[in-house]
């Protein structure tokens, strides 16, 4: 099992700190992802649980997307942030504030995230982009984190049989009521090595990335125009 967990981060390209060398990963196949990790088993196997529910509720409302999800994921577990934060990307040689990304591959793509939160958000937020990268043209980075960020909050009732998605962010919420909203000349400009992109708003820079909240507003609506 070491061997494989080894052989994994050889291919990523990744070395591994001498406190994580220590730590014991281990490893969890679920029907449609392998999940490695220094997490718990418990919590290893929550996020693949989540996954897999998540996975089941995405392609009910898009059939569409089982046929086209071939590729396998590998999906990263750390036990915590500071175990993470090693393997983040990095921005100005620093790592980003993430809680999470996707990296997409021609073989395998892969998920790495923290196991310590006991909320799916950020395990469905990153599953989105994996599911939709696949599209005849590449989304502007606005609408695919708007994208993700609408399905994250994603919902399922009645044993599976319904579907709730579009249910408003606590956090965008917060920060509706604290920031203004960026200029959309600004928005469209912004790319992965943009610091809306990487760090969270802040009162020195005064404005808040709109992408998300604008495109979760549009499905909103066109989800309630669709019900009535």
């Amino acid at each position: 099992m070491k061997r494989q967990i080894l052989l994994l981060f050889c291919f990523l390209g990744i070395s591994l700190p001498k406190a994580q060398a220590a730590d014991k990963w281990l490893s969890v196949r679920s029907k449609n992802f392998f999940l490695v990790g220094n997490a718990s088993e418990s919590a290893i196997k929550r996020v693949g649980r989540n996954l897999e529910e998540f996975r089941a509720a995405f392609t009910t409302l898009f059939p569409g997307v089982a046929e086209r999800d071939s590729i396998p994921t590998v999906v990263v577990v750390f036990k915590d942030d500071m175990a993470f934060r090693p393997f983040k990307p990095l921005y100005n040689g620093k790592p980003a504030n993430v809680a999470g990304y996707f990296q997409a591959g021609n073989d395998v793509n892969f998920i790495a995230l923290t196991g310590d939160s006991n909320t799916p958000h950020t395990i469905y937020h990153e599953y989105v982009h994996s599911l939709t990268k696949d599209g005849k043209s590449p989304l502007p980075l606005w609408a695919g984190e708007g994208l993700a960020e609408f399905y994250s909050t994603l919902e399922t009732e009645a044993g599976g049989k319904e579907v709730l998605v579009g249910k408003p962010v606590s956090e965008h919420i917060a920060a509706l009521n604290t920031y203004p909203l960026m200029p959309f000349d600004s928005l469209l400009a912004v790319d992965r090595g943009s610091p809306f992109y990487t760090s969270k708003p802040n009162r020195e820079s005064s404005t808040l990335n709109p992408g998300p909240l604008s495109i979760t507003s549009c499905l909103r609506t066109a989800a309630l125009t669709a019900s009535s």
